[in-house]
């Protein structure tokens, strides 16, 4: 990637084929993706996969390769086997807790809705601490972290805790604790 970014379109190039006959107005396309998705499996840190390294090293000027139909549809395989799931869950959970917070703050009238609704809010806000810290033991564990260099300190931060989202998250949950 970073010694001949310029032959990575004919390297995408000959892992697709293009039928020369089309049939009722469409051409059928092979990819071989193998070798660009990556065994999970055999992956400590899953940024030292081919599009793993294909995101974090590529020169600016070489992005188009990106839209290459073949990282595409290596990508769209990744994404509707792994990420789909993982952000509807994310999502799901952070609606929860917006839904327990208005709870408590609309239920004012009966004491006990509103010990139920701040007991099932905060036992949410929890369970979201723990899955982020879970996930940062675990990438912290298996290598998937970024080093800093700071006065002569190294420190390893974990990707999850570089990641915007997680921590406006982290910062969301701390503060609906706080109010």
């Amino acid at each position: 990637v970073e010694v001949a970014p310029q032959y990575l379109e004919n390297f995408m190039d000959a892992h697709m084929w293009v039928s020369p006959q089309a049939e009722e107005g469409y051409r059928r396309v092979n990819f071989w993706v193998k070798h660009l998705y990556g065994d999970p499996y055999l992956l400590d840190n899953v940024y030292e996969g081919p599009i793993g390294i294909l995101t974090e090293r590529l020169p600016e000027e070489h992005f188009d390769v990106l839209t290459h139909p073949v990282v595409q549809t290596t990508v769209a395989l990744k994404w509707n086997r792994f990420g789909a799931r993982k952000v509807l869950v994310v999502c799901f959970s952070q609606l929860l807790c917006l839904l327990a917070y208005l709870a408590v703050e609309f239920w004012n009238h009966n004491m006990m809705y509103k010990v139920a609704a701040m007991t099932a809010w905060c036992l949410l806000v929890l369970f979201l601490f723990a899955r982020f810290l879970r996930t940062a033991i675990r990438q912290a564990r298996t290598g998937r972290c970024l080093t800093y260099q700071w006065r002569g300190f190294s420190v390893r931060v974990p990707r999850c805790c570089i990641s915007f989202y997680a921590r406006l998250r982290v910062v969301c949950c701390t503060l609906s604790l706080v109010l």
